[in-house]
């Protein structure tokens, strides 16, 4: 068949179809840094102005102004956190290495084997009188002891690599997050525009859904603040209950921690935690392991819902849901996408029922209590008289 034989809206389907293709193929390319390039259009648009203002400044050097205003980001923000994390990592890394090593020369054996002689633990007399005679207690609590320890030294020795490789990842996803916000800086409008010229949906639908991403952006930043500064203050409690010391710098390094994916506050108070029960008895160590677990490491799920929903109508169940939902699927970046998803949908049944939906074809309610309806008397029907 001649080339030119082709109708027009075939030819239009094929480049549609084409195109959509290569939409899809550089999405999956770039799947795996979703997260970096969400949270970078999400700084973007937060700090619009701030861009704006240092681009006036720079006499409309815009690619100058992206340079500062990226950077003035990234050090004022994502340098303590990333550095707190990699703190974290190098800590547990040695911590473990350190536990591996004294496992293997039988050190920490030792040493349990001492504490269990001398202290005088819960149960110790009435494990004694219970054993069969000339049974050694020491042995009996020793053999799931070194059961753990050599369970959580091949599980250490197995997860190093794959926490090496988390922090190069991390790493390379703070690069691209850098070079992703100095380019929408500078590009963003144009590709705006691109987009709502592709995009078949009328523009002022896509300036409102434009306006909730904003909205919700914005919620997210300014709500992940007010979450680690409500956080940091709870754990600040309990610190100065157990009497840590330093209190002051271990509670801002646990506000800092909120940022911190996955682990959370858990990377300062967990230590902490543990460093009080060493030192001044293990009552204190529970305390403050309850008090963070129950308190500060939970509040965050109850707040940030309410922080991200902000003015809108949304109810906090459907944001909460929206972002332990966001979570499950896509990781951090679940927690910006699903409530963005959350809000799209209801600013696009907004627009339904305030552009397309038909008042008069509004349903009758059903009956939801269950009571017999009242009687309505025929139109035609007499009207009943006394007899």
């Amino acid at each position: 068949m001649a080339r030119g034989s082709w109708s027009a809206d075939t030819q239009d389907r094929w480049f549609y179809g084409l195109l959509a293709l290569g939409f899809l193929a550089v999405g999956w390319i770039i799947l795996p840094f979703l997260d970096a390039l969400l949270f970078a259009s999400a700084t973007v648009v937060v700090s619009w102005p701030l861009y704006e203002r240092v681009a006036a400044r720079l006499g409309g050097r815009s690619y100058a102004a992206a340079v500062m205003t990226g950077l003035g980001i990234v050090v004022l923000v994502l340098v303590p956190i990333s550095l707190l994390a990699w703190w974290f990592v190098q800590e547990a890394t040695d911590a473990l290495r350190g536990l591996l090593a004294l496992n293997a020369e039988g050190v920490f054996q030792t040493r349990v084997e001492e504490w269990l002689r001398t202290a005088d633990f819960p149960g110790r007399a009435w494990l004694t009188a219970r054993l069969p005679e000339g049974t050694d207690p020491l042995a009996v609590v020793m053999r799931p002891v070194q059961q753990l320890v050599a369970s959580v030294g091949e599980l250490v020795a197995t997860s190093l690599p794959s926490l090496l490789g988390s922090v190069v990842g991390a790493a390379i996803d703070l690069l691209v997050y850098a070079f992703a916000v100095i380019t929408l800086y500078v590009e963003g409008p144009a590709l705006l525009r691109t987009a709502m010229q592709i995009s078949p949906l009328r523009d002022v639908y896509e300036r409102r859904l434009f306006e909730v991403f904003r909205e919700f952006a914005t919620n997210m930043l300014l709500g992940s603040i007010a979450t680690a500064t409500v956080q940091g203050l709870i754990a600040g409690i309990g610190y100065a209950i157990a009497g840590v010391e330093s209190l002051v710098l271990v509670t801002l390094l646990t506000a800092m921690s909120a940022f911190v994916p996955v682990v959370g506050t858990a990377v300062v108070w967990i230590p902490t935690a543990i460093y009080m029960g060493a030192t001044y008895g293990w009552g204190w160590g529970v305390f403050l392991a309850v008090w963070n677990a129950g308190l500060t490491g939970t509040i965050d799920n109850v707040l940030r819902p309410l922080f991200i929903r902000g003015r809108s109508q949304i109810h906090p169940l459907a944001i909460l849901l929206a972002v332990l939902g966001g979570l499950a699927w896509l990781g951090l970046a679940g927690a910006l996408v699903g409530p963005v998803l959350v809000a799209a949908l209801a600013a696009m049944l907004t627009i339904w029922r305030e552009d397309f939906a038909d008042p008069a074809d509004e349903p009758e309610m059903p009956n939801l209590s269950g009571d017999a309806p009242p009687a309505t008397p025929a139109v035609n029907d007499p009207p009943r008289t006394g007899s």
